[in-house]
């Protein structure tokens, strides 16, 4: 599992850059459907904007998302995308799935999905998709299971208010109470919430917001709550019923060389100078931040791009033409 708290060094934050900045192809055009993708859930945290605004946000962890293969239209009928995620261990492949996989020439994959999108938006099989395939304000459909809860009664369950907690009452304090409808009809009705099995279920939170997006260590950040607890795989697609206010890259986000330059240096730790590490190591030693890097050719990158904050304060008194409090 993925642990988001460990060792982050201070945020080099920015606001999202227009589109085309890097290697992002054009923008996603009115009617086209992009692929989604495969990312685990990491866990919940909070983050206040520049006015103190806190946001609950969920983190997403992408983990070694590819294109495993397709469906042509007319196969099936309809067009789609295959994508995998994550290595699974040697002993859990079974022969029918490595041999899928060695038939389409990629690395074999511990989840797989399948996601319909339009002609103009199938990617070659092998191809690695980039957390930048996300943009910082958009809109997205994240689905997964909820987390189980086992047999719970009917105030956990759906919410009743119980009953009276005095005056008489034995006993009944949490019960459920009348459920028949005494003669006629004489039975209890289907679909009567009752005390049952709660949670593990498929759902779909529509239309939330990606707040930023951490290109260092391919992590993405909602806006709210998803189904499911750490670890839980959870399909995220563009939300159709929320134009998106940024453009979009299409088909997908392609890394350029400078790119994969800063992630062989984030992999490899070399974005400081021997001096800025001598640095950092004493400070760390002292329990003290940093110093700034004094080498500009080993300044790292910003690796975390953000929603821009509102520019007016949501917490202002509005005032009228006089001074007055409205």
């Amino acid at each position: 599992m993925y642990d988001y708290k460990v060792g982050v060094p201070p945020h080099q934050t920015v606001y999202t850059p227009a589109l085309g900045a890097g290697g992002a192809a054009a923008a996603k055009p009115a009617g086209s459907t992009r692929t989604g993708m495969l990312l685990l859930k990491a866990g919940m945290c909070g983050e206040y904007d520049k006015w103190g605004v806190r946001r609950a946000l969920s983190v997403l962890a992408l983990e070694d998302v590819l294109v495993t293969g397709g469906a042509a239209e007319g196969g099936r009928g309809y067009t789609a995308v295959q994508v995998g995620a994550a290595h699974p261990k040697p002993s859990r492949l079974t022969k029918p799935l490595a041999g899928s996989f060695a038939a389409a020439g990629v690395a074999p994959r511990r989840h797989l999905g399948e996601f319909r999108v339009t002609p103009d938006a199938v990617l070659p099989v092998g191809t690695a998709l980039d957390v930048r395939h996300w943009v910082p304000g958009q809109y997205v459909n994240v689905a997964g299971v909820t987390q189980g809860k086992g047999f719970q009664g009917g105030m956990k369950r759906h919410g009743f208010a119980g009953q009276k907690a005095s005056h008489g009452n034995s006993v009944s304090h949490r019960a459920l109470g009348s459920t028949g409808c005494r003669q006629d009809p004489g039975k209890v009705m289907k679909g009567k919430k009752m005390p049952g099995h709660m949670g593990a279920t498929r759902v779909t939170v529509e239309g939330l917001r990606v707040y930023k997006i951490d290109l260092k260590r391919g992590l993405v950040y909602v806006e709210g709550a998803v189904p499911g607890k750490a670890g839980t795989l959870l399909r995220v697609t563009d939300a159709p019923k929320k134009p998106s206010p940024v453009p979009l890259p299409f088909p997908t986000y392609t890394p350029t060389a400078a790119d994969l330059a800063a992630r062989a240096k984030w992999a490899a730790g070399a974005f400081q100078s021997p001096a800025d590490a001598a640095a950092a190591a004493l400070a760390a030693a002292a329990g003290v931040p940093p110093p700034p890097p004094t080498s500009p050719t080993d300044r790292e990158p910003p690796y975390e791009w953000v929603v821009a904050p509102p520019e007016a304060d949501p917490f202002r008194v509005r005032e009228d033409e006089e001074g007055e409090e409205v």
